[in-house]
């Protein structure tokens, strides 16, 4: 421990970015000063004078200085206490002459520190840990980088038969989510341009689209630089090739037709840029629009607060970068690279996907405008059914991200002894290394003495780190592989146990004060009454389906040994409370009265009496106590000395005591679980008056992220109200288009029905996302529809027309959103949990929206609207 201190700990806290070292385990070194009381009593010497001398006999002093040869020479006075020896011979006073040395009362040594922690290793013993605390603000991958360095260069310095290895790494985390979001980026936009060749079938075409990928890549890289954006699970995985693409595939698709028309028999086609230009300008105003529509869904996300808000507002920035630099490049470059390289005469062939789509959208549009009445009516159904599957989802607050380890929190009766703790935690250690899934198991019992949780040697935090998944033999799935566990566990009787993970555990914490999915706070004044109320609760939590993990925190039944001073009694011995609380203190728990300095260490000089002399309630009890005319007389003799079993700890929140009962969920969704609690609850446990009950934990993050989203949601759909009335002038129109929100919500809540996902906050920033990326088609059908009716056409003709005109850009864009997003979907890597809501809402939605607008929306038009002049986009 002297070494983890001393050398390793101060090492390391010279590392730019470092916070801290917090250091756990070991025996801190400590001179003692053991008092036997038979020989202060002999001497006539008190416990307090000792002390006293010990601290006035290790000082340096400072003389000023002399001149000497023209020189000034510092004077110091050395009197610091340098050994053992130095101790024994500091004298306490003399008798008859004779000088009585602190080594005639007592007995020096030099030996362990009393503890409050430990910790210990794979269930072979103690060892000594430290954790690494990086500051605040900084980029922490680069401060472990730089701690790693440091360490290589400690390990050349340690002395023979001492090692260092780091056992976990938070950077590695970040670096599996940054390897899975680089995957999901390459796959999907490889998949892309896949499409845009398959669906364009022309080459040039393709290529020209796919440039807006590096494009807007490079765009969003800048501006995350320029505000402090860092790279990460959320940033990078906000970026969706597919939707980026959009608004190039319809400028390329756009111009792609023009070309074609104008390149009659085979003709290369004149005035090439007039018919780019023109193209352009056709479609440029409905993508801006869009793209605005798009943009502006992701502008409340921005008021999220807590987790939330630090997990999105990042996503909403980087992917709000990402689209206007397409959005910029569609306007700008992809027309000019259209007209540099769609040279020649260009023959519009028509993909097997595109007719394909036609074979199955024609005849459905036509049945459509032929039954306009019953396709309304279908559509009202298939939105009543989704709306019915809603409560069949559940909630929860954000898929747990699989971090690669577990954290095992143990918990013992409050008189556990640290003895007795080790030897469970060790027990617990060995029947994880019986899995070959574990590679290392670290345990932490208590508190680490410098800093950190104030833990008592009840508690434990076991890191148990597992090897790569595609290496597990006992099984492939991380809550089978807990649940083995928790069974493996149930046989070490006496142990309370709940499985978490290590950052998500720290979370829990730090955000909501409760290390579980679900905290049932019990608030009161009597501590009594509310253990008992938390007791009820316990019971009717075991029996609801989903429960695990439970405890209850342990708020009462300590045993104590009170020490209650009888202040008549002590007054007539010429004592006062002070006085004898600083002997019961020195004596039985020791006092540190000074500091022995060796070179740059340091260490506790403590004053107490031997062990054998205060471990029994007899020896308490025989602690002399000096009076005031010199008499000595037994603390039993001025105190009333009882054991009764006491408070073991009261937690305090918003001013009020409280306790708490902890659950996680485990096999299903967390918003079920807890209005099952709840109904359970109100209807078996009555609450007193004064007394209350809050729901806390990831729950309630949850609920508070809900409501906030309750109101952005409202908030969304009025935004794009008033930027699609902006863009056609009208009601009719722009509510037309609206249609396309609760009919693409119908695909989102499908999807996430069959694939068994709960409704969850990025499920719901899935659904915000999906309202802007649904309008955009509509915006561009009902725009090109309206721009027939100008021409002369009329308006049934018109949504015909411009049904069949638009089919193929609206493939497209479906086409490549789909397959950006599938690699989210069906991606295993880490961090892909967090993508993947969001994602299958977007899919689903996509897919029903697009069949809207293909069919449902030209045959609404045409019922809405009349053969007038059209003014608008």
């Amino acid at each position: 421990r002297t070494i983890q201190d001393w050398l390793v700990a101060r090492r390391l806290r010279a590392v730019p970015g470092v916070g801290n070292i917090v250091s756990y385990g070991g025996f801190v070194k400590q001179y003692q000063v053991l008092v036997s009381p038979p020989a202060l009593k002999g001497y006539g010497i008190t416990l307090k004078e000792v002390s006293q001398a010990l601290a006035s006999n290790n000082v340096n002093a400072g003389g000023n200085f002399i001149v000497r040869g023209g020189e000034e020479v510092i004077i110091r006075g050395l009197g610091l206490i340098e050994t053992v020896r130095d101790i024994e011979n500091i004298v306490l006073k003399e008798v008859d002459g004779v000088p009585v040395k602190v080594g005639q009362v007592s007995k020096v040594i030099i030996g362990p520190a009393f503890r409050r922690g430990s910790a210990s290793i794979n269930g072979t013993g103690e060892a000594v840990t430290g954790m690494v605390l990086t500051r605040k603000g900084v980029n922490s991958k680069a401060v472990v980088e730089r701690v790693k360095e440091r360490i290589n260069e400690i390990r050349r310095e340690l002395p023979s038969g001492v090692s260092i290895h780091p056992y976990y790494d938070q950077t590695h985390l970040v670096e599996m989510t940054i390897e899975t979001v680089k995957e999901i980026l390459l796959f999907s936009g490889g998949l892309v341009i896949v499409v845009l060749f398959a669906v364009l079938l022309d080459i040039p075409s393709a290529l020209i689209v796919s440039v807006i990928i590096p494009l807007s890549l490079l765009f969003s890289f800048m501006l995350m630089k320029a505000t402090g954006l860092s790279a990460n699970l959320m940033t990078l995985g906000a970026v969706d090739f597919g939707v980026i693409v959009d608004a190039g595939v319809v400028m390329v698709e756009n111009i792609f037709r023009h070309l074609a028309e104008a390149s009659h028999g085979g003709k290369k086609p004149e005035n090439r840029w007039a018919i780019v230009l023109n193209a352009a300008q056709e479609v440029g105003r409905p993508i801006v629009f869009a793209i605005a529509i798009i943009v502006a869904v992701y502008l409340p996300l921005f008021t999220l607060e807590g987790v939330e808000g630090r997990m999105f507002h990042p996503l909403a920035l980087t992917f709000i970068y990402a689209l206007v630099g397409a959005l910029l490049c569609s306007l700008t470059l992809i027309p000019l690279l259209c007209f540099w390289f769609m040279k020649g005469p260009i023959v519009e062939r028509q993909s097997p996907i595109v007719r394909a789509g036609k074979r199955v959208c024609s005849p459905g549009l036509y049945l459509s405008m032929k039954y306009p009445k019953l396709t309304i009516a279908i559509c009202v159904a298939m939105l009543v059914f989704s709306l019915c599957l809603v409560p069949f989802l559940g909630s929860e607050f954000i898929p747990t991200l699989d971090e690669g380890s577990i954290l095992l929190r143990t918990k013992l009766a409050p008189s556990v002894s640290h003895v007795e703790a080790m030897r469970v935690i060790t027990a617990v250690e060995k029947a994880m290394r019986e899995f070959p899934e574990t590679e290392v198991v670290v345990s932490r019992i208590g508190r680490s003495g410098m800093g950190g949780d104030l833990e008592g040697v009840d508690n434990a935090d076991i890191y148990v780190g597992l090897i790569p998944k595609n290496e597990w033999t006992t099984t492939h799935n991380k809550e089978e592989l807990v649940n083995l566990m928790a069974e493996k566990l149930d046989d070490i009787p006496g142990l309370i146990y709940s499985f978490s993970q290590p950052i998500g555990d720290m979370i829990d914490d730090l955000i909501a004060g409760i290390k579980a999915d679900l905290g049932i706070k019990v608030f009161g004044d009597d501590l009594e009454r509310i253990d008992a109320i938390a007791s009820e609760i316990e019971s009717i939590v075991k029996d609801v389906p989903g429960a695990a993990d439970i405890q209850r925190e342990h708020i009462l039944g300590l045993p104590q040994l009170n020490i209650k001073l009888n202040r008549d009694v002590i007054a007539r011995y010429g004592l006062n409370v002070a006085d004898i609380q600083e002997i019961i203190e020195t004596a039985v728990a020791g006092r540190v009265v000074t500091e022995v300095i060796e070179g740059t260490k340091r260490f506790g000089l403590l004053v107490r009496f031997p062990y054998r002399l205060r471990d029994t309630l007899a020896d308490i009890e025989s602690i002399p106590v000096e009076t005031s005319g010199e008499a000595r007389v037994p603390l039993k003799a001025l105190a009333e000395i009882s054991m009764p079993r006491g408070t073991v700890m009261v937690n305090r929140e918003d001013g009020q005591r409280r306790t708490a009962v902890l659950a996680n969920v485990r096999g299903r969704d967390l918003g079920g679980f807890v209005e099952d609690c709840q109904a359970r609850i109100n209807e078996k446990v009555k609450i007193p008056k004064g007394y209350h009950i809050v729901w806390g934990g990831q729950f309630e993050n949850q609920q508070r992220a809900m409501g906030r989203l309750a109101i952005v949601v409202p908030v969304v759909l009025l935004l794009i109200f008033i930027l699609l009335f902006a863009s056609f002038n009208s009601l009719k129109n722009a509510g037309l288009i609206m249609l396309n929100v609760p009919f693409a919500m119908v695909g989102g809540v499908v999807a996430l029905f069959i694939s068994h996902q709960p409704l969850s906050v990025p499920a719901i920033i899935g659904f915000i996302a999906l309202f802007g990326v649904a309008v955009q088609n509509g915006v561009i059908m009902v725009s090109y529809i309206m721009q027939l009716q100008e021409r002369g056409l009329r308006v049934k003709h018109a949504a015909i027309e411009g049904a069949k005109v638009r089919l193929r850009p609206v493939m497209m864009t479906a086409l490549v959103a789909i397959m950006g997003l599938l690699p989210k979907i069906w991606s295993t890597g880490t961090g892909a949990e967090v993508q993947r809501p969001l994602a299958t809402v977007v899919l689903g939605g996509l897919v029903t929206a697009t069949f809207l607008t293909l069919i449902v929306l030209p045959t609404i038009y045409s019922l809405i609207n009349k053969d007038d002049h059209i003014h608008g986009v």
